[in-house]
C-alpha cells in the first residue's frame, strides 16, 4: 500500500524519538520503548520522504547556526573521540514533536549537509541525536573523515546547508 506523505509525516511523528547508535557513548543511553520507537523509525526513514521548505516547521531564523564546540577543522584525533554540538538561535529539543524555532543533532559520517526538508536516513553514516542529546563519542577508522553536523526538525526533516557546519577530521 503507497502511503501518503501525510501519512509518512504523521507516522514520522508518532515514531521519532531515537537512542543513540551503536557509535556513540553509552552515557546517552536509551530506554527499551526508545528502542521500539527507533525500529519504527528507522522503517520511516526508508521512504525518502520529504516536508515543503516553506512549510512553517521548516524556518530558521537568519542568524541561526550550528556548530562544533570542541573541534576545529583540520585537527588531528584520536578513536574514539568526543564530540561536542552547539545549535544558536533554535532551541535543542528531542525529536517527535514539531515545534517551531527547534530542532536536534544529526551527524552526518563522510557526507555534506542535505538539502532543506530532506528526511534524514538513519543508518551508519547519519548518526541521529533524537534525545537532545549535545554531546557524544564518535569511532571512526584511521584516515580523513569529514563530519557535517546537521540540525533537523522534530521530525527529523533537514533544515538544509544554513543549519549545518562540516569539518574535516585526520583520525589516528
Amino acid at each position: 500500500m503507497k502511503k501518503s506523505p501525510i501519512a509518512l509525516l504523521t507516522l514520522t511523528l508518532l515514531f521519532s524519538c531515537q537512542g543513540p547508535q551503536p557509535s556513540q557513548s553509552e552515557d546517552a543511553a536509551s530506554p527499551p520503548e526508545a528502542e521500539e520507537a527507533h525500529a519504527h523509525d528507522h522503517a520511516d526513514h526508508a521512504t525518502g520522504a520529504s516536508m515543503d521548505p516553506s512549510s512553517e516547521y521548516m524556518q530558521v531564523p537568519d542568524s541561526a547556526y550550528v556548530e562544533f564546540l570542541n573541534l576545529s577543522d583540520g585537527d588531528s584525533v584520536d578513536s574514539p573521540f568526543r564530540v561536542e554540538m552547539g545549535a544558536v538561535g533554535m532551541e535543542v529539543r528531542p525529536a517527535g514533536e514539531m515545534v517551531v524555532g527547534t530542532g536536534h543533532h544529526h551527524l552526518l559520517v563522510d557526507m555534506d549537509a542535505m538539502e532543506a526538508g530532506a528526511l534524514i536516513p538513519n543508518d551508519e553514516s547519519h548518526l541521529h541525536f533524537g534525545l537532545g542529546q549535545t554531546e557524544t563519542d564518535v569511532e571512526l577508522s584511521s584516515g580523513t573523515h569529514r563530519l557535517t553536523m546537521q540540525f533537523a526538525n522534530g521530525g527529523h526533516f533537514s533544515y538544509g546547508a544554513g543549519m549545518s557546519s562540516s569539518i574535516t577530521l585526520h583520525v589516528r
